[in-house]
């Protein structure tokens, strides 16, 4: 049956260790008077949540261990006055011994090696040595600070002269003890600045029993009160397992305001075998007392334009504001503290951090208050910061007492933004300005100088095309432009605005020019318009033959002319119809038949570099007998239905051949492939699409001629459908009926897979391949008979709306001689049918005669195409031919009648031309036939010749036969 895929999303996340490292970059030689440095070091860092910052030096409050009878697995725990700045005092190597603090044995020089964890806000520090500490040679353990150590606003600590010792230990305990001891608390023991949000911290001597650590044998109480409702976890990891010597407890909400809390400990934490906590009876064992204000709720940009929020541009840095809300408990006269940080514009690093403080009054609680940056940031011409990502933060100041800090909110992007975009290049393929296309609709690829919001392109005829999606980059890609045929040269006009709001200086201007087609009435007048069929740009230099309809040999009556600059031959001739023949030496040959437009565009394709190949990555959840289907709307074989993942590979996209210089949408999916039942994929993704398939994003680089375009992207879970009343609806479609008798010439008992290919296809205006979405199964029911079903991503065709996507069922069978019969059915997605209930009959192969022909021979096939059951239907035969060195001849050739008998086409005589043509041999010779959807009235002689590949309604191929040409 059909079924389209609702694609259902959790909220994916990244976890990771906080602060857990062993090595980050510093310059020893940082000038300890300076606010910033050179060398990747910046002095000044963003205060993190719940931290806090004071004026003047920050100071070492608190340092354990102290004196012996530690055990060897004992921590080192600092606490300081204020956030730190973690880049100055962490380690840069991988064993971490170049901190600016650290742990060492009495009489050395050298730090131990350990692992550095900066908890509470920043005021935390942990240093758990990477290797058990010993007591051989009862050595006295040192904890000391070298200068240049800085807080989160780069003041420096007092360290005088090269060093501080803060304290020292010895690890001498028995080892018949077994108790394990607390180390620290955090907040100390009658501490009394304890922000109201904040986490509590426990740091054992040695590891507890993890069960043990609960919130009975940890708890936390209001003083006299009952114990309040809290996680307890480890929030730090040993080889990714939680570390049970350092302890978190989470309230479930804020603390009550200046109220005095205790921190009770209980004997029922064991360690080991046999050992308990030992406390020393303390009931309670730490006390702190809050501060009066909470954090503040929020913080962000003021009046920021719609659409640009948090986003500071060229108009609107001269009056900067941030609006903080306060918490519904604030009072009249609390202080509001915001700060705006980014790149320090008066040093060259791009790393620098400054910052910008600015305070308020809260007049009413709960009702936002503006904080005033005004000229603070500087102006358009010469702002104070970098370009480039901001932090807001607040904080809320009642007396001496301080909240922790806030930041903006994490799915905004503050930003600092004062430069209009500009254009860098327009087209996938073009030459300055001038933009190429071999598509009925312009959809626009683009890079510009930055990332864009916003895109209008104006060709005077069309609506405006917005932007589709754009890539931090700058890489960009817009809505279709509707061009029809055009008979010449168009027009058009190109704004940008960036995704902070700045719009272009320029309004772009250029010329659309469209390749590939054939227009008008002949009248006297022939005009021949070549082109490069990988650049799109026209071929100078090429010969062009013009003979009647139904070519002799030797030619009679033959015309030749050579392509000038503007690939194009101008020809006067009284015939209703011509055979158009077009040769030079650096490309295949290309012929059309018999056609009845007065102006008519080939492609040449080039013998060298006419193809470019698309490889990357697909993220997702490996599972047995899992591969991947990827299609792609750029793929040079028009009748790959995408291609797989290797079972031992699972997640790396094989190389494909795909046209170059065009922009592509690529989309995969994920299954036990070729399925044998529905559903028949579990996960999916679309590379321009987003992780949710709601996030539209440019395309990946167009291909360059013999280069690669990469993609990387993930494929997500796609639960199946639920009907609402499986009782009376236990089916949502019955499957759709094949039979491949129809399709006379395919041997049906022999077809590669066993059985027809079937997949769910979009048609995209501005792009002339198809957009895979979705994978089948046929199901064998009679002989030669198959039930048919698909199940396609319904999110992934709402996704893809701006490009009009025609969706198709295809059923495609191919036999182990090549031969090919590819039949699609329009799909109704939202209904889940196929419009009329079947698809068109799966269509005859067109038998191809081989033998020995003189030089040039003539093409015999059976004539197996009729248009008309398919309403506004077209019909059209390539025929191929490829010499023994690889260069081909392709003919093309509109169907004018119904099927029935052999078509006979004469390849024309090429003499005339400088270049030989074809090599003499053995040819092979493939003949392909397709009935495909008019577009915008077109016909047989006028239309876009991409247009029958996206429009395609029937196929069917011919098995390679050999002609021997003398």
């Amino acid at each position: 049956m059909l079924r389209n895929r609702l694609l259902l999303l959790s909220t994916l996340s990244l976890a990771g260790v906080a602060c857990d490292n062993v090595g980050l970059a510093f310059d020893p030689s940082i000038d300890p008077n300076a606010p910033i440095n050179e060398a990747g070091e910046s002095a000044v860092q963003v205060v993190p949540v719940g931290g806090d910052a004071r004026d003047g030096r920050p100071l070492v409050r608190e340092v354990y261990p102290q004196g012996s009878g530690w055990p060897t697995s004992v921590p080192v725990v600092v606490e300081f006055s204020e956030s730190i700045n973690q880049v100055s005092i962490f380690p840069t190597s991988q064993n971490g011994v170049d901190g600016r603090i650290g742990v060492r044995v009495r009489g050395t020089g050298q730090l131990l090696p350990a692992n550095y964890s900066l908890l509470g806000g920043g005021k935390l520090l942990v240093i758990r040595p990477l290797t058990a500490l010993t007591n051989e040679g009862v050595p006295v353990y040192e904890i000391v600070l070298f200068p240049e150590s800085r807080d989160v606003d780069g003041v420096r600590f007092q360290v005088s002269g090269s060093e501080e010792v803060l304290g020292d230990f010895q690890v001498n305990q028995g080892e018949s003890i077994t108790d394990g001891a607390i180390v620290a608390v955090f907040p100390r023991d009658n501490f009394d600045d304890q922000p109201r949000e904040n986490e509590v911290f426990v740091v054992f001597d040695k590891p507890a029993n993890a069960s043990t650590l609960t919130s009975a044998n940890l708890a936390l109480a209001p003083a006299g009160g009952a114990p309040l409702a809290t996680d307890v976890d480890t929030p730090l990891t040993v080889l990714g397992i939680g570390d049970p010597r350092v302890v978190r407890i989470t309230p479930s909400g804020p603390l009550a305001a200046s109220q005095r809390y205790e921190f009770t400990a209980s004997e029922s934490v064991t360690f080991g075998q046999d050992g308990n906590l030992e406390f020393n009876g303390a009931v309670p064992f730490s006390v702190f007392d809050t501060v009066g204000p909470a954090r503040p709720e929020s913080v962000a940009l003021s009046a920021a334009p719609a659409g640009f929020e948090n986003r500071v541009n060229a108009t609107n840095i001269d009056t900067v504001q941030l609006a903080v809300t306060p918490p519904a408990d604030a009072q009249p006269g609390d202080t509001v503290v915001a700060r705006i940080y980014g790149g320090d514009a008066e040093t060259s690093p791009t790393f620098d951090l400054t910052f910008f403080e600015g305070t308020a009054t809260v007049d009413q609680p709960g009702v936002p208050v503006l904080v005033d940056f005004s000229g603070r940031l500087g102006s358009a011409t010469s702002p104070s910061l970098d370009e480039g990502t901001l932090t807001f933060t607040a904080q809320m100041q009642r007396g001496g007492d301080r909240s922790g800090f806030i930041h903006n909110e994490p799915d905004v992007r503050p930003a600092l933004d004062v430069t209009p975009p500009k254009l860098v290049s327009v087209g996938a393929a073009g030459v300055d300005a001038d933009i190429f296309t071999d598509t009925e609709a312009l959809a626009l690829y683009g890079v510009a100088t930055e990332e864009l919001s916003a895109a209008a392109l104006d060709d005077s005829v069309a609506p405006v095309a917005g932007l589709f999606g754009s890539s931090d980059g700058g890489r960009f890609l817009l809505s279709p432009v509707p061009l029809g045929r055009l008979a010449g040269p168009g027009s058009y006009s190109l704004t940008l605005t960036d995704a902070s709001g700045n719009t272009a200086d320029t309004t772009y201007t250029g010329q659309i020019l469209q390749r590939g087609v054939l227009t008008g009435a002949l009248a006297g007048t022939l005009v021949v318009r070549v082109f490069d069929e990988v650049s799109l740009a026209p071929v100078a230099g090429a010969t062009v033959l013009v003979d009647p309809a139904s070519p002799a040999v030797p030619a009679v009556g033959q015309l030749v002319a050579t392509t000038d600059q503007d690939g194009r031959a101008t020809f006067s001739s009284a015939l209703a119809a011509h055979t158009v023949t077009v040769v030079h030496p650096d490309y295949d040959l290309v012929s059309i038949v018999d056609t009845q437009a007065a102006d008519v565009g080939l492609p040449l394709r080039p013998t060298t570099d006419a193809t470019a190949s698309l490889s990357g990555t697909l993220f997702f959840e490996p599972a047995a007998g899992l591969t991947a289907i990827v299609g792609s709307t750029a793929t040079d074989d028009r009748g790959v239905l995408g291609v797989q993942t290797d079972s031992g590979d699972v997640g790396t996209i094989p190389e494909t051949a795909i046209q170059p210089n065009r922009a592509q949408i690529v989309t995969a999916f994920g299954g036990g492939f070729e399925p044998t039942a529905t559903p028949t994929y579990t996960v999916s993704g679309a590379q321009a699409l987003g992780l949710t398939l709601t996030e539209p994003t440019a395309p990946p680089a167009p291909a360059s001629p013999g280069g690669g375009a990469t993609v990387a992207f993930a494929l997500v879970p796609v639960p199946p459908i639920v009907s609402p009343n499986p009782a009376t609806d236990p089916s949502l479609l019955a499957p759709v009926p094949l039979d491949l008798s129809s399709a006379s010439g395919l041997d049906t008992s022999d077809l590669i897979g066993g059985g027809p290919r079937v997949r769910a296809v979009l048609g995209l205006q501005g792009f002339a391949g198809q957009a895979l979405a979705g994978v089948g199964v046929a199901s064998l029911s009679a002989a030669a008979v198959y039930d048919v079903d698909v199940n396609y991503s319904l999110p992934m065709i709402a996704g893809l709306g701006p490009f009009a996507p025609l969706p198709w069922l295809v059923v495609e069978a191919e036999d182990t001689g090549g031969r090919v019969s590819r039949t699609r059915g329009l799909l109704v997605p939202t209904s889940q049918i196929v419009f009329g209930g079947t698809a068109e009959p799966p269509p005859s192969i067109p038998t191809l005669a081989g033998g020995a022909f003189a030089n040039p021979p003539s093409i015999n096939f059976d004539d197996v195409l009729d248009a008309s059951p398919v309403v506004g239907g077209l019909a059209w035969v390539d025929v191929t031919v490829t010499d023994p060195s690889g260069r081909a001849w392709r003919v093309l050739a509109p169907d004018r009648d119904g099927a029935g008998g052999q078509d006979s086409l004469q390849l024309p005589d090429v003499s005339a031309a400088p270049d030989p043509g074809l090599a003499v041999g053995d040819w092979a010779a493939v003949v392909e036939s397709r009935v495909f959807l008019s577009t915008s009235g077109a016909t047989l002689d006028d239309l876009v010749l991409t247009e029958r590949f996206r429009q395609e309604v029937t196929y069917a191929r011919s098995a390679s036969v050999t002609l021997t040409v003398n």
